[in-house]
């Protein structure tokens, strides 16, 4: 029989959860240790906090976060710069990731009216998509990667954002999404299997050449290696983890991994390519917004910066000062 719980012990204990996470510094752990309640009714109740206006999250920007931003803005030719503070708890600069992006994503909104975006995948990108307001936006909105999802890749992907984000947006908003099947267990098979999606499926290769000509994409940035999930996806293609290193591999962006050259390493994927990025990130009416910080992700953010796959960047202080201090 299920415990139930007053309204009155609920609040309170939505109080006492908030005050051991953001007051003493508690993590998820030692607060469901302390409860005897399991890590992810912590989550829970810190989101419910968050909700009920018992924790209200602000931003406090140093002083010179503008100047470190119009710094790096200037000196790499960058469209745009955001940076947010810096947080050693991982969740934290997550969600300060995803609360820049959704700043700068109504920013565009307001600019170009009728925008058609395309939206990559991964947790930050998620940050972005929780951290916009429910409200109608006028925007067409497209999948930057069309990944099958399988019962083994449990990713937070392309058709899944642009899928919550429509919602969030409508009904001014336009979604055009498609589904695919999980890659087949061969370089070969794969290979002919996208090629094969793009030439019989009329649905397919409309949504993905659309989203090669999108006029804003946003994508996220992983170190190597990257998740348990997509390393099993490139697995199946021979990029385990031993072979991305032995090819240079630095990074993964938008679900193509890259070397220290900025070259992309293999093309299984039916994505929107790094040599797409690049080709959109130097045409002055597109823009190609990456958002990614941590300092475990400082070498391949440099990369993309280098050989140009973005054009804005919504990154963290340290990781900002780190590329200042480039030479």
């Amino acid at each position: 029989m299920p415990i139930r719980i007053s309204r009155e012990r609920k609040g309170e204990l939505l109080l006492e959860c908030a005050r051991m996470h953001y007051v003493d510094k508690l993590n998820k752990t030692e607060i469901a240790a302390r409860l005897q309640i399991s890590g992810t009714h912590v989550a829970r109740l810190l989101r419910e906090a968050e909700d009920a206006g018992i924790v209200e999250i602000s931003v406090r920007l140093p002083a010179d976060h503008d100047k470190l931003a119009a710094e790096l803005q200037d000196r790499f030719g960058l469209h745009a710069v955001k940076v947010v503070d810096f947080s050693d708890d991982y969740e934290h600069l997550l969600k300060n990731l995803g609360r820049g992006g959704a700043a700068l994503f109504e920013e565009i909104c307001q600019i170009r009216w009728g925008v058609r975006v395309g939206l990559g995948g991964g947790i930050t990108l998620y940050e972005v998509v929780e951290a916009l307001e429910t409200k109608p936006r006028q925007i067409e909105l497209y999948p930057l990667t069309l990944v099958g999802r399988g019962p083994e890749l449990e990713h937070v992907d392309s058709v899944f954002l642009v899928t919550a984000l429509y919602f969030k947006s409508r009904p001014g908003a336009k979604a055009f999404v498609v589904g695919v099947p999980p890659l087949p267990q061969s370089r070969v098979k794969a290979q002919k299997f996208t090629a094969d999606l793009l030439t019989e499926v009329d649905e397919v290769r409309e949504v993905y050449q659309a989203a090669r000509d999108v006029e804003v994409a946003f994508v996220g940035l992983n170190a190597l290696p990257p998740d348990r999930g997509m390393l099993k996806e490139f697995s199946k293609v021979g990029l385990d983890l031993k072979t991305l290193r032995g090819k240079g591999g630095v990074g993964v962006i938008n679900y193509n991994n890259f070397d220290g050259l900025g070259q992309q390493i293999g093309e299984y994927f039916l994505s929107v390519s790094i040599q797409d990025l690049k080709a959109m990130s130097k045409n002055a009416e597109k823009n190609v917004v990456l958002v990614s910080g941590g300092l475990h992700k400082f070498e391949a953010i440099k990369v993309a910066l280098a050989t140009r796959m973005f054009n804005m960047l919504v990154t963290d202080h340290r990781t900002a000062q780190k590329l200042a201090a480039l030479p």
